[in-house]
């Protein structure tokens, strides 16, 4: 009888809760939406280096950006979310073009696939390669890597964070959008072309990035041990 109230009592709770959470809605490739999903100003939003914001709203995105302008966030893998593109440096010579690759395809490239974000204010940030420190550089028609210069709007890049949390990547030079191929995270053995686009203000996927703690190699579990 005791366990019967306890199973009664933990399905009335959960129904209350579900009952008052926000439902998800996910977003759906539809060029003829009107809806428009993405949120500007991301630094502005919620100032990831002030400890005195008293705000109850979680942040939308947490890039372990200093207080300070010009210093670097902690290590970051960039990754569609949708076909798992990440952003690779595929060759280290300055002047490559840059490449979406699996993560499964790219362990070998360690770090040419780890990202820091450089905070220039006004929610521009340059993106500069953890291996190589290049930058990622707008050439109209796609991206490359070049040596970091503050002053280059080819390498100023404006974060709009999306309702979901992933960000668009706008082109301070051409105000266009980076933009992947799709595949799917199923795929093994995959890249992508990265190329320059109309940014879509509408729902889409191949617009949006996460940025995530860095891809790193992991060793296998080999089991528990007393």
């Amino acid at each position: 009888m005791r366990k019967l109230l306890f199973l009664l009592f933990i399905s009335i709770f959960f129904i209350s809760c579900a009952k008052t959470k926000t439902p998800y809605a996910p977003l759906a490739i539809d060029d003829n939406s009107t809806t428009n999903n993405l949120r500007s100003n991301l630094f502005n939003r919620f100032d990831l280096g002030n400890n005195s914001n008293n705000s109850n709203s979680t942040p939308l995105l947490n890039l372990s950006l200093s207080p300070s302008l010009g210093s670097k966030s902690a290590p970051l893998t960039i990754i569609n979310p949708k076909g798992g593109s990440a952003i690779t440096v595929w060759a280290l010579a300055p002047g490559n073009w840059l490449w979406g690759y699996t993560l499964d395809n790219s362990k070998d490239f360690g770090a040419a696939r780890t990202w820091q974000v450089i905070n220039l204010g006004d929610d521009i940030v340059l993106i500069s390669n953890f291996l190589t420190n290049t930058c990622i550089h707008d050439e109209g028609s796609g991206i490359t890597h070049r040596p970091c210069d503050t002053k280059n709007k080819s390498q100023q890049w404006h974060l709009s964070a999306m309702d979901n949390g992933a960000i668009q990547i706008k082109s301070s030079a051409s105000s266009k959008c980076i933009t992947t191929d799709l595949g799917s995270l199923t795929q093994t053995g995959s890249y992508y072309s990265l190329a320059m686009r109309d940014c879509n203000f509408k729902p889409n996927f191949n617009q949006q990035w996460v940025f995530i703690p860095e891809a790193a190699p992991t060793s296998p579990l080999l089991g528990y041990q007393q």
